[in-house]
């Protein structure tokens, strides 16, 4: 027989192992407190369910690897996510047991996870999108840096850690990309006011789980995102090719074509 937690959690903890905690203010008490409780095989589902939408607090040292073990502890969860979830479960299950950091070939120290926050304007209009990134940070805070390409063995052991919002604005009316100026006039009043939005901004339990699944299968499952990473190398080997012989002459090396500045609409 299932038993019901009767207390809305003020937050989720997820702890190294893949367990869910739920943090509550016991206000029956005589000396009130916070209490935790971890959900359990006795606990029923709607637990779980619940408190989908509150914010999550991750143990120090949380990594991706612990976020599989999530949905291994919570079969339910599968459901709710991706469906490349199933696919990459399969293969994670697979290599868990393996040294994998051994074969850790990056320098990314860990994953922030973040709340994009993006204004734009267009037809006069202005327009709020939200949603949820996922980059990688290098070792001297280099970056962000895609992580759709990196192995899932060499993911595993990174750690995860939840960073402050990312505000962007783009006019669509002058430019079809950044508009510095006017990024700068929108966004100062902003920056003043980002200490307040962080202190209120989190993720919850619900755009965490979903979030990360969606960005690191981007390109499909793990073999499709092999092939098109082997697709990405060849195109840049050609043109590298074609620069080197002369056939696009309008760079004098691959890096140049790489880091030439973007031009604004109408250039």
């Amino acid at each position: 027989m299932s038993h019901e937690i009767s207390h809305y959690a003020d937050k989720v903890i997820l702890t190294k192992g893949g367990s869910i905690i739920i943090k509550y203010w016991d206000s029956d008490m005589e000396e009130p407190e916070y209490k935790n409780i971890e959900i359990t095989k006795i606990h029923n589902i709607y637990n779980i369910t619940k408190n989908l939408n509150v914010n999550i607090e991750l143990e120090e040292g949380f990594n991706m690897r612990d976020y599989f073990e999530i949905f291994n502890k919570y079969k339910i969860l599968v459901l709710l996510v991706d469906p490349y979830i199933n696919s990459y479960m399969t293969t994670y299950n697979s290599i868990k047991e393996e040294n994998v950091k051994d074969c850790l070939c990056t320098d990314i120290a860990h994953i922030s996870i973040y709340n994009i926050c993006e204004f734009e304007k267009m037809n006069g209009e202005y327009f709020f999108n939200s949603s949820y990134g996922l980059s990688g940070i290098s070792t001297n805070q280099d970056g962000p840096y895609s992580i759709s390409f990196i192995p899932l063995r060499e993911l595993l052991d990174i750690p995860l850690k939840i960073t402050k919002p990312y505000f962007g604005y783009v006019n669509y009316d002058t430019s079809n990309r950044y508009n510095k100026n006017k990024e700068k006039e929108l966004l100062d009043p902003i920056n003043k006011i980002n200490t307040d939005i962080q202190m209120a901004n989190g993720i919850s339990l619900y755009d965490f789980l979903t979030s990360i699944i969606y960005e690191i299968s981007f390109y499909g499952d793990s073999s499709e995102t092999e092939e098109k990473k082997n697709e990405f190398h060849k195109i840049c080997e050609e043109v590298e090719g074609d620069i080197k012989s002369g056939k696009i002459s309008e760079y004098e090396s691959f890096d140049d074509l790489l880091n030439e500045p973007k031009p604004e609409k109408g250039e």
